[in-house]
């Protein structure tokens, strides 16, 4: 998302390219009354990557030129807004995805709870997505490469608003970190502030202990919740032993503890906010394109980072896109922040803050842009004697 503020309006459109990178959807919204999208996110991780522990990738410029060899330049147009055109393609599932939509049927949006088993119109749908041909995109070294998938529900497009319904670029590049640092996330206790979809929190919990997933509604942490329960039992690798879904609101004075006026099973307790606290790992995808919810996001990150022991948050953001070739709204915004971290000089904590070189390896299928970055803020103790 990269406009001048006057370019928003509250019925303004968005709509995230990585669509057009992950080919396979099934669209629910012909067959039931949802207008939710299925999307299979594919990843390929070297055949020994978990006997060895290594990330013995291709580079990013190999991993790139092999995803999209196939995708010509008219199958990556813009419309005149912008906007990448969508193409639909049939792909191939791959191996470890067998019997997933008849194993996984009853997930499915639905305002009465978490579950629905699907009516046969629904089914249908899914049957038609497993009607595939071969024109899934292969890597080239597909002997020492295996295809590993995460399959997301979520919106296609939205309004500025509610574009955590959506899979953004730098949530996938958010995944591929993660898979480049797994062994920084053994053990660990992470929490995703602003999970969305909750992809950056499933692909944490292949390595972290604990995962708490936090967001500001309802619907959201109902969609990261679905998410979760479709893939875990699917993962090629699972660690975590207990998966948590909060409200957390940056725009509220922090902490939002829950007061019994308005109850909600992903309510904050204190047993949650202790846990939240006390993580070691923060990530937060894509969250960087207003300038309100910006310092409210700063105000929720300082506070946090501030507790013993020192802690870690990785930021992922898109400066700017290609197409529209303008700084996102909140950016500025967001460097004035990162400025005004490093000038602390009073209270526990000091913080460094350091952009991260994003050529480690790719392993989901998107546009690795230049205008695509990774940001690490790390909080220090200070010494009081």
């Amino acid at each position: 998302m990269a406009a001048s503020n006057e370019d928003y309006h509250n019925d303004d459109q968005v709509l995230s390219d990585v669509h057009t990178f992950n080919v396979s959807h099934l669209d629910c919204s012909r067959e039931i009354k949802c207008d939710s999208y299925f999307t299979r996110f594919y990843f390929y991780l070297h055949k020994n990557y978990t006997a060895s522990n290594q990330l013995n990738h291709l580079s990013s410029q190999q991993m790139a030129e092999s995803l999209y060899s196939s995708i010509t330049e008219s199958e990556q147009r813009l419309d005149e807004d912008g906007d990448p055109i969508l193409i639909r393609k049939k792909d191939k599932i791959c191996s470890n995805e067998s019997n997933w939509f008849s194993q996984n049927a009853n997930y499915i949006s639905d305002d009465s709870g978490l579950e629905q088993q699907l009516n046969p119109a629904t089914q249908k749908c899914i049957d038609k997505l497993e009607e595939v041909d071969d024109t899934h995109l292969l890597i080239s070294s597909a002997d020492d490469y295996k295809c590993h998938v995460i399959t997301i529900e979520h919106k296609m497009e939205t309004s500025i608003y509610n574009v955590g319904y959506q899979v953004w670029s730098g949530a996938l590049l958010m995944c591929d970190y993660l898979l480049s640092i797994h062994d920084v996330l053994d053990k660990a206790h992470v929490v995703d502030l602003g999970c969305g979809t909750g992809i950056t929190s499933i692909v944490a919990a292949m390595f972290a202990k604990h995962v708490v997933c936090t967001d500001y509604s309802n619907a959201l942490l109902q969609l990261a919740e679905r998410n979760w329960q479709r893939n875990k039992d699917f993962l090629f690798q699972n660690n975590c032993s207990e998966m948590y879904f909060k409200l957390l609101d940056w725009t509220v004075d922090y902490p939002s503890l829950e007061d019994g006026t308005e109850k909600s099973v992903y309510g904050l307790k204190p047993a949650d906010l202790d846990l939240i606290e006390k993580a070691d790992i923060y990530i937060s995808a894509e969250v960087i394109y207003d300038e309100e919810l910006t310092l409210a996001f700063f105000k929720t990150a300082y506070h946090l980072l501030s507790i013993s022991p020192p802690k870690v948050l990785y930021i992922t953001l898109e400066k700017s896109t290609e197409s529209q070739q303008m700084c996102s709204p909140a950016y500025e915004s967001f460097q004035e922040h990162l400025q005004d971290l490093t000038s602390v000089d009073a209270g526990p904590v000091r913080f460094s803050v350091d952009q991260v070189l994003t050529d480690f390896p790719q392993c989901f299928q998107y546009a690795r842009t230049k205008y695509l970055e990774l940001w690490k803020i790390s909080s220090i103790a200070v010494d009081s004697g």
